[in-house]
């Protein structure tokens, strides 16, 4: 997982931001809230145009998650559209969803928790969903 913390770390000093929206920007991706079901967010590339798409009615917290989530997906795995589904659906994640969601914690966690810290404080304090922390913590 090395690679996939370094891909997001060289983002963040290029671009001088972890902000998964000036990020986007930065990066030319056009992000569209949709009124999805069950899918949290999307990527996609059309005709060289990169896309991320977002269940209009997540917290904001989750917003943030989910996009620097599908930012993953298409600086780590360019050239192929991916869904964020519902993480509970029953199924495994496979390895471009586990990367992914490296990348987004790598992206949005930017200083390890408080000695003691919970991982419930430690999301909160942070801004992000409590399952994006326990994806930290397997990075340490």
């Amino acid at each position: 997982m090395d690679r996939i913390k370094e891909a997001s770390y060289q983002l963040i000093y290029h671009y001088n931001t972890r902000c998964p929206y000036e990020l986007a920007a930065s990066l030319g991706i056009e992000i569209i809230e949709y009124n999805f079901k069950t899918i949290r967010g999307v990527a996609l590339t059309k005709e060289g145009r990169k896309y991320i798409g977002v269940k209009r009615d997540l917290p904001e917290q989750e917003k943030r998650a989910v996009i620097a989530h599908e930012i993953g997906h298409l600086e780590v795995h360019p050239g192929s559209g991916y869904f964020y589904i519902h993480e509970n659906i029953g199924f495994v994640l496979g390895k471009q969803e586990r990367e992914a969601e490296m990348f987004a914690a790598a992206l949005l966690l930017d200083e390890p928790p408080e000695p003691g810290e919970s991982v419930k404080a430690y999301a909160m304090r942070k801004g992000v969903p409590r399952k994006l922390v326990e994806t930290y913590y397997k990075l340490r």
